[in-house]
């Protein structure tokens, strides 16, 4: 969004960021790109470097090291030490671009000077010595008004989403797009103002309900991790509303741990305050015996068996929050939520 405004720009489409999505996004850029962005993801050892040498970026980022893809790659060292590899397409001043706040940023700074040792390296984060530092931030529960400091240059924004890791990611933003991007930092804030989240990514619509009234359905169902589950829950308690409920769905890749990972959720479900859990998947059973009796509505090892049950529930005030790995089916329940209402429209 930020690139569009000044030239000709490509990126990755939703996720295309593994080894058949990250070719094609190269092999359907146009020949007169100025600037592109491409997302490398990974599952297992030894999936980023190659594609990170097949794109030979001028610059890379890493925005978050947090509990996914264990199943593959066995610890939260390990996920960092692969995404580590991002920087090994980078030339000779390559630049970095790393989470300054983040328990593992020592080992993801060594990683890229060890690649690359003449990378230049940039911090975003909450500390006083960050490149990008988040001064402030607030919401009123369905967007966020952030005020930020990049390189010395103090920018406020507003963004149509919820939730305070959207100040870090538009940190992070803000200044790839001046460091690499070689864009004015206000003239790329003013670009980013006004950001919608993509489809399934956190974004706020409200349904009005055959019964009268109308609820908001938040879809976050594209994908999801621990700590991006955390995050969404933090955002839904600061959503006004007469009732919080949750539908979710398992998440994937967590390895021998994946059951206490999702029982794990309980404490932030509460914290969120949450008034109804529906939850599917097989994994899920672990958080739903380990919630009170007042908050587990319903469990299902199917996703589409919530449906119905949703439908029955929403009433006028109501906010849902829908989140859950691809591979669990909680797209299905927005897309089902959609067809019966009687409208629905972006917040």
């Amino acid at each position: 969004q930020v690139f569009r405004g000044a030239g000709s720009t490509h990126a990755s489409q939703k996720s295309f960021n593994n080894h058949l999505g990250v070719p094609l996004t190269l092999a359907r850029m146009p020949a007169d790109t100025k600037r592109a962005v491409f997302e490398i993801g990974m599952s297992r050892p030894g999936e980023i470097a190659p594609l990170s040498q097949m794109i030979a970026p001028k610059g890379a980022v890493i925005t978050k090291i947090a509990p996914a893809h264990l199943e593959g790659l066995g610890s939260i060292e390990a996920v960092a030490d692969e995404k580590g590899r991002i920087f090994s397409g980078l030339g000779p001043q390559g630049l970095a671009i790393l989470p300054g706040d983040d328990a593992l940023y020592d080992r993801l700074r060594a990683a890229a000077l060890g690649t690359v040792p003449a990378t230049h390296i940039f911090t975003f984060g909450r500390s006083q010595s960050a490149a990008a530092r988040v001064l402030d931030y607030q919401s009123d529960g369905n967007r966020s008004r952030i005020h930020l400091e990049i390189l010395g240059v103090e920018v406020r924004l507003t963004l149509e989403v919820s939730g305070e890791h959207w100040a870090d990611n538009a940190a992070a933003a803000l200044l790839a797009a001046h460091v690499i991007g070689g864009l004015d930092i206000k003239r790329a804030a003013d670009a980013l103002d006004g950001f919608r989240a993509p489809d399934g990514r956190g974004g706020a619509e409200r349904l009005c309900l055959p019964g009268g009234g109308a609820a908001v359905l938040v879809d976050d169902s594209y994908n999801a991790n621990p700590e991006s589950m955390r995050a969404a829950l933090a955002a839904l308690r600061d959503r006004p509303a007469k009732r919080r409920l949750v539908a979710l769905g398992d998440m994937g890749e967590l390895g021998p741990d994946a059951a206490d990972y999702h029982q794990a959720l309980a404490e932030p479900l509460a914290a969120a305050k949450v008034d109804k859990a529906f939850l599917s998947g097989l994994l899920m059973g672990a958080l739903y015996e380990a919630l009170p009796a007042r908050l587990a509505a319903l469990y299902q090892t199917n996703s589409k068996a919530l449906i119905e049950p949703l439908k029955a529930t929403l009433q006028d005030g109501d906010v849902l929050l829908v989140k859950g790995s691809n591979a669990s089916g909680m797209m299905d329940i927005c897309r089902e939520l959609r067809a019966w209402a009687k409208g629905a429209a972006l917040i």
